[in-house]
């Protein structure tokens, strides 16, 4: 059976946040969307109760960027919106024996015990040179690029901490062009890293993190709620381009044609639908490797002992058992994540190199997670709450990652309105892709 839509009508495939934002801006713009969805609308975004507390199976907390903060005032969510009860949150990061405060920015490096007298003169020095982040070759590290400008032991011992948390990866493979696209063009300028971080700063500002009231899942909710029957319980399994726009095949057995394709899918999923479109950005797709991230929720008394002062977490360094990413508080800053018993705590293992955790059993997982923040933490009696797993959570922008992005925007070029705002290109943060997923709205 073939349909269409109708004049200026949009497919679009993947019913994450990108997708969800993206038909809805469409929407609003007077597009007639269909949105192509199998599974659990919302992607990673899911929050649920469990034993009086309030928990996040995927993003914990949001990056106020304004497009997002926008976006959630544009959708009728800016009352909804929680800013931490502590607002200058200290982050920490595993020490030998100890947690050690993050410093936030060069100058509170320079008085932190975890540089050398050595390491903090040359790092004032490399801050403020200009040749020091000059791109040497098309692509570099992360440890390539920065070591520079910090020294090499900073960057591998408090980088590589931090972004071990964020990306699951390691600063000798993460491509430092692709995950700081605006400090890798600073560099380009001559600009030191001082000029670019003030440059930023003026334009920017210091978003800071905030959660939505009753969990994340509320702007899942409210998109859905807003989208209504424009979400469809059905996948896409291929895209044949045609002359005045694209025919979709569907799980359903229905065929659909489309004047324009959004797919927000993740790239896996994405690579063998545009194939048959562009064959090249289909094998770019397809090589992005992602990391596991197993999540587990403990409850911890008000007897279990004190957490890190102002503290919203503890990140932890690669070596760790268990592939141990990272703890969070969530509400120590965010009180409405705790219950009238404890604080609510969320333990991230897994990463890169980390796959093995996915062949354990629940309840392992869950009783080694808690044991190792009793003992990194001192605490007592916590008590595990439900572990949650994303077997393929975060892609992975290695070096070279560039040209996966080149193979992508080569087949827009080829085909104005088939476009892609998957996790692979733009960021993965959710306020990453409800940017990219705008941005796109206003191309298809």
């Amino acid at each position: 059976m073939s349909t269409d839509l109708g004049d200026g009508d949009v497919a679009v495939i993947g019913g994450g946040i990108a997708g969800l934002c993206c038909a809805w801006e469409l929407v609003s713009r007077g597009r007639t969307v269909r949105l192509f969805e199998p599974g659990v609308v919302g992607g990673l975004i899911r929050s649920t109760r469990v034993g009086g507390y309030l928990v996040e199976q995927g993003p914990n907390v949001l990056l106020g960027k304004k497009p997002l903060v926008d976006f959630l005032g544009r959708v009728g969510l800016a009352g909804e919106i929680l800013n931490p009860i502590i607002p200058n949150y200290r982050q920490y990061v595993w020490n030998g024996t100890q947690p050690v405060t993050v410093p936030r920015g060069p100058a509170a490096l320079v008085t932190s015990s975890l540089a050398t007298m050595t390491e903090k003169v040359a790092l004032l020095k490399g801050v403020f040179s200009r040749g020091a982040l000059v791109p040497t070759a098309e692509d570099m590290s992360v440890q390539q690029y920065l070591s520079p400008v910090f020294g090499e032991r900073i960057v591998r011992h408090i980088a590589d901490t931090t972004l071990k948390g964020i990306y699951g990866g390691v600063v000798e493979r993460l491509s430092a062009r692709s995950l700081f696209p605006g400090l890798w063009d600073a560099g380009g300028r001559g600009l030191s890293f001082m000029q670019y971080a003030k440059e930023k700063r003026a334009a920017f500002g210091a978003p800071s993190i905030l959660t939505m009231r009753g969990g994340n899942q509320l702007l899942v909710d409210r998109l859905k709620q807003l989208l209504g029957n424009t979400i469809v319980s059905s996948a896409v399994e291929g895209i044949s381009p045609q002359r005045d726009g694209f025919m979709l095949s569907t799980s359903s057995g229905e065929e659909c044609f489309v004047n324009g394709v959004v797919v927000a899918c993740p790239g896996f999923a994405a690579a063998p639908l545009v194939k048959s479109c562009h064959p090249s950005a289909a094998a770019a797709l397809g090589s992005v490797k992602r990391a596991p991230l197993v999540v587990v929720h403990i409850a911890a008394p008000w007897s279990a002992g004190s957490l890190p002062e102002k503290g919203f977490g503890v990140l932890f360094p690669r070596g760790e058992p268990s592939h141990l990413l990272g703890v969070m508080f969530n509400s120590a800053i965010f009180p409405q994540y705790g219950s009238s018993e404890g604080h609510l705590l969320t333990v991230c293992l897994g990463g890169v190199g980390g796959e093995g955790i996915l062949d354990e059993d629940d309840s392992k997982i869950a009783d080694r997670a808690t044991r190792l923040i009793e003992r990194r933490l001192n605490l007592k009696s916590l008590n595990p709450l439900m572990v949650t797993r994303w077997p393929a959570a975060i892609p992975q922008y290695a070096v070279g990652h560039w040209r996966v992005c080149d193979a992508i925007a080569e087949m827009e070029r080829e085909y104005p309105r088939l476009r892609f705002i998957g996790a692979e290109r733009g960021g993965i943060g959710v306020a990453d892709r409800v940017a990219e997923a705008i941005r796109v709205a206003q191309l298809v």
